[in-house]
């Protein structure tokens, strides 16, 4: 049994039902899908479905749970889920994403306390953080091995809250991701959380560019990582491919669509 997980509000649902077609169509095994934030819902699978409507939010100050721009309150609840979701490993997937492999393949990787994927502007960022670790990751994509997460970490709670008071975090819910599992981060492979836009640092090194490459013309999962995503603009690489499962959706499916600008975009 595959355990994956979604955070989201009202204006992700319909995304994420797109989501779901990929990962039934895609996945050898079972799955028991999980979602925080919302209430339930025919999310139109057949799978086990699980919904956390009121996630705590004691885990967070007030001032990292304020929307803006195109995050939402709704990120950080991916945070909760080692203690929230009582199973020995979960996969968190952001909804901005399209799945071309069998997530078994991830899922049965070997990892420390959680694996994620080098983020496309790690130089940057870990910069920025001052964490003094070699890369900083991308939190769109998450393996936990949340059994050992709580073996290891009975104060995780208090680490979130701290991190939120000994750093400036720009990017809120990835931000705090690396300080709390610094050190404890297994590293996946690009092509499980390639960019859609495949950015390039200037400063790092051809390998890593090489490596990028290649996930990116032969990915397991896409990832719109800026405020263009499928649903909401022309133009994107792989929109076909999302395009083909977005049409099996009902009319009444694709009503539960709330997106940036008000409207889904489904191209002809």
């Amino acid at each position: 049994m595959i355990h994956i997980c979604f955070n989201l509000d009202n204006k992700y649902i319909m995304p994420c039902k797109v989501l779901i077609r990929q990962l039934d169509e895609l996945t050898s095994d079972s799955i028991t899908y999980h979602f925080i934030g919302i209430d339930k819902i025919n999310m139109g699978t057949d799978n086990v479905c699980n919904f956390y409507p009121k996630p705590d939010l004691s885990y967070f100050n007030s001032e990292n749970l304020t929307d803006y721009y195109y995050f939402s309150q709704a990120a950080m609840y991916r945070l909760l889920i080692p203690f929230m979701i009582h199973t020995d490993r979960a996969v968190y997937i952001d909804i901005d994403t399209v799945v071309f492999k069998d997530i078994k393949e991830l899922w049965d990787k070997e990892i420390d306390l959680v694996g994620a994927v080098i983020d496309p502007c790690s130089i940057y960022h870990n910069k920025r953080l001052g964490l003094n670790v070699p890369v900083y990751y991308n939190s769109g994509v998450i393996l936990f091995n949340s059994k050992k997460i709580r073996e290891e970490l009975p104060d995780y709670k208090d680490r979130i809250l701290q991190a939120q008071k000994d750093y400036i975090l720009d990017l809120k819910d990835q931000d705090i991701f690396n300080i709390v599992f610094k050190n404890h981060i297994t590293t996946l492979g690009y092509e499980w959380n390639i960019d859609v836009h495949n950015l390039i640092e200037k400063k790092e090194t051809k390998e890593t560019t090489k490596a990028k490459t290649k996930a990116f013309n032969n990915p397991s999962i896409c990832h719109c990582m800026g405020k263009e995503k499928w649903w909401n603009y022309n133009g994107l690489k792989f929109g076909d491919y999302w395009d083909g499962f977005a049409r099996e959706l009902t009319p009444q499916q694709r009503k539960t669509c709330i997106t940036l600008n008000g409207m889904l975009i489904v191209r002809n």
